[in-house]
């Protein structure tokens, strides 16, 4: 699943609005105190003898001046997971729902509790009904100008 990040460019405002927008966003981002912090959290895993996981995807080019130096860190450590090209290849991301997107998890997440908790449940007629009440109560009700 893509998505789930507040930090978002309304494609309706001007260009110096985006500009500015894309600079708040990108502020404490792809900073060299970023870069300490992840070369801090990958010796504390190590000291714990943890993996450090990076993000399969990131949001920013591994060839980037700043990719480059994330991966010159990456490569420093031998607990930092490293991806397959097999992994990479079976990437199949979905977009998040543009409406009501936590309204829906809330309602997935009863459903997976259910599935969990009560042995027998009908997977198939739980599912429907989720689909039914997110269908009616959120999507219907959407405006779109």
């Amino acid at each position: 699943m893509l998505g789930g990040d507040y930090l978002v460019i309304n494609p309706k405002a001007t260009p110096e609005q985006k500009e500015a927008a894309f600079n708040y966003i990108t502020f404490d981002y792809f900073t060299d105190d970023g870069l300490k912090s992840l070369e801090e959290n990958i010796q504390k895993f190590k000291a714990e003898g943890k993996y450090y996981i990076p993000p399969h995807m990131s949001y920013y080019k591994p060839d980037s001046e700043y990719g480059k130096k994330v991966e010159a860190i990456l490569a420093k450590y031998d607990n930092v997971y490293k991806y397959s090209a097999e992994s990479n290849a079976l990437l199949d991301g979905k977009a998040e729902a543009q409406y009501n997107t936590q309204d829906y998890y809330s309602t997935m997440t009863n459903v997976i509790q259910e599935v969990f908790s009560k042995k027998g449940s009908n997977l198939k007629e739980l599912l429907d009904n989720a689909a039914k009440q997110v269908q009616e109560k959120y999507f219907d009700t959407i405006q779109v100008n």
